[in-house]
């Protein structure tokens, strides 16, 4: 824009030179004027550009010198796009962030895609040739360089700061996501041996009861006592198979929480447990089936730790979320590889859970905290 007026003035003195030196004199005449007043009216506009520009730069410093204060505070992450789109003056502006494997991820570690909307530019912020960070922009800011340069040296910290965020919350995605997959396809591989058992060796086992019951009447005729004490010996064998077969058909999920739910599992569990079991408060409402499976899961476990010698049980619905408070006395720590395994059971299901024993190693306490629409 500057050397537009410049041009402009050059030229018109230029040409009021070339007609006034034929006369060998400059003149009033309307020419004259003209090219004159062309010439005067483009270095006023030279100054005012020039004068504009110094304003801007100035102005410029200063927001980039209030963006560089704002930004050494280490703003939380998701604040920097906004603070950025403010001193670029684009509310959309957006920064992404690339993973190794090439992926794009916003502050949150969520995938995105680059836009391919017209209206809409990319700029990479690099450092030592590798790719830092991807701001999508309006494109008409990628014509104002030196404005993107500077906000971007003043931003070039928390974008670092904020991609190593980025990166991390991906792998946690990324090891959420894993987990409750692994979690379905277990959930999924007992599904189907229980219907291999029950359609199977189940079925077998339970016939096989049932003749033996036919042939104890059929021999109790009072000749036979002792074959009839046999044939009942063999028939309570079976019974017990038929019971332990049907219990490892569910896995370490009883036929009480897939029929009745969590609360009636929990009940269950506290007549058959051999620590003694106080249940304080237990949901009466049916829940997610992958909820209630960790919930009992992480319960049963810990109640069957050696070290446990009581424990008390408080579950509810808070907030859309089921909480569980499980207090246990015990006689020693429980297995570090335990309670990692019940953190992972209870991530995949996005839940969270806090275990904490206090110095006398005389009790422990678990929470239990799984959204309910998991």
């Amino acid at each position: 824009m500057v050397r537009v007026p410049v041009v402009v003035a050059l030229a018109a003195v230029g040409l009021d030179a070339a007609y006034s030196i034929p006369r060998g004199l400059h003149s009033n005449d309307p020419v004259d004027v003209v090219l004159w007043s062309v010439a005067a009216l483009a270095s006023l506009a030279f100054a005012g550009a020039e004068v504009a520009g110094w304003v801007r730069r100035r102005q410029t410093r200063q927001r980039v010198a209030r963006l560089a204060l704002e930004l050494a505070t280490a703003p939380a992450a998701g604040e920097l796009a906004p603070a950025l789109g403010r001193e670029l003056a684009d509310p959309t502006l957006e920064v992404l962030y690339p993973l190794d494997d090439g992926q794009l991820v916003d502050a949150a570690g969520i995938a995105r895609v680059l836009p391919a909307d017209a209206t809409r530019s990319t700029t990479q912020v690099r450092r030592g040739g590798s790719a830092v960070a991807v701001l999508v922009h309006r494109a008409s800011l990628a014509d104002d360089r030196e404005r993107m340069a500077d906000a971007v040296d003043a931003a070039r910290l928390a974008l670092e700061n904020e991609r190593l965020h980025a990166q991390r919350q991906a792998r946690l995605l990324e090891l959420r996501t894993s987990r409750r997959q692994i979690v379905a396809a277990a959930e999924a591989e007992r599904r189907r041996l229980e219907r291999d058992l029950h359609d199977g060796s189940q079925q077998r086992l339970l016939a096989f009861a049932i003749d033996l019951a036919l042939a104890r009447r059929q021999a109790s005729d009072g000749t036979h006592g002792v074959h009839d004490r046999e044939l009942v010996a063999i028939e309570s064998e079976v019974r017990v198979s038929l019971e332990e077969l049907r219990e490892l058909a569910h896995g370490i999920i009883p036929r009480a929480l897939a029929d009745d739910g969590l609360g009636p599992a929990l009940q269950e569990l506290a007549e058959r447990s051999v620590v003694p079991i106080d249940l304080i408060a237990l949901p009466r409402e049916r829940l997610d089936r992958a909820v209630e499976s960790a919930a009992y899961v992480i319960v049963a476990r810990l109640t069957r730790e050696p070290v446990v010698r009581r424990a008390s049980i408080e579950a509810g619905i808070d907030d859309g979320s089921l909480i569980v408070e499980l207090r246990l006395g015990v006689t020693g720590e429980v297995s570090r590889s335990t309670l990692v395994d019940l953190e992972d059971r209870c991530g995949a299901v996005d839940g969270t859970m806090a275990f904490r024993g206090p110095p006398d190693g005389q009790a422990a306490h678990l929470r239990l905290e799984i959204p309910c629409g998991s």
